[in-house]
């Protein structure tokens, strides 16, 4: 008798603490949808701008390193018109092999679709950089 008490209130314990792992599951992936919400609000917002410049580098790559300076200050510039991402191809080969990105450092301005605007292989100094963007906004 006295064990079949016990093992009632450890099939209740059990069951509680089993009920209590359900509600923190529950809540972690309640939060772990509502950061999926959030990004996706952020990916829309991104796609407001009319092109984009995608910057496709390596981790380890010199001329990418010197080049990223320019990048930064011309992202700083034109951020209210233009969207930009930074790709390391590594980690990106769906994209990388979209635009068929061969060497680094690459810049790529696409239009909303994705339809390429402007190419750049290479070391762009800063100057050169901004005629393309300015060329590629004037055009449209």
């Amino acid at each position: 008798m006295i064990l079949i008490k016990r093992s009632k209130k450890i099939l209740i314990i059990i069951f509680v603490l089993l009920l209590i792992i359900s509600v923190f599951i529950a809540k972690k992936c309640t939060v772990e949808k509502n950061v999926d919400t959030k990004q996706a609000t952020k990916k829309v917002e991104i796609r407001n701008h009319e092109y984009k410049i995608y910057f496709f580098i390596t981790e380890n790559c010199p001329a990418c390193n010197y080049m990223l300076p320019t990048y930064n200050k011309i992202k700083e510039t034109y951020k209210d018109i233009l969207d930009f991402e930074k790709i390391d191809v590594s980690y990106n080969i769906k994209l990388s092999s979209k635009y068929v990105i061969n060497e680094v450092p690459t810049l790529i301005i696409v239009d909303r679709d994705g339809k390429v605007k402007k190419r750049k292989l290479g070391i762009i100094k800063e100057e050169e950089l901004i005629n393309m963007i300015e060329g590629v906004i004037k055009n449209d």
